[in-house]
């Protein structure tokens, strides 16, 4: 990569940053009308933007945490995999052996 990429690189997600930042707080600035919230046993006002933030953040951390649990669970699958291939070739190597053995037992 030469210098000048280099030094323009940052620039592509700095802009996008920024036009993302710009969008939320439009979004923010133009639904800032207060929305009764009720939740399980739990009631009261909120702004609606800040609201929807809530949600979307519960959503995330949601999100993030099943794709944890599946990352956990394949990287006990991958190990498995990885004993049960060892067995198998050890289980070669042994029948390998056997048939060995019986060959020089036919030879004799």
């Amino acid at each position: 990569m030469t210098e000048e990429k280099k030094s323009s690189s940052w620039r592509i997600p700095l802009f996008i940053g920024l036009l993302i930042g710009a969008l939320v707080l439009t979004f923010a600035f133009q639904n800032s009308n207060e929305v009764h919230v009720k939740f399980l046993i739990w009631e009261g006002k909120a702004i609606l933007s800040f609201t929807y933030f809530i949600v979307f953040t519960v959503s995330i951390l949601t999100a993030f945490l099943f794709g944890l649990a599946n990352w956990w669970r394949r990287g006990k699958l991958k190990r498995k995999i990885g004993s049960l291939e060892e067995e198998i070739v050890e289980f070669k190597e042994k029948i390998l052996d056997i048939k060995e053995e019986k060959e020089e037992d036919n030879d004799e």
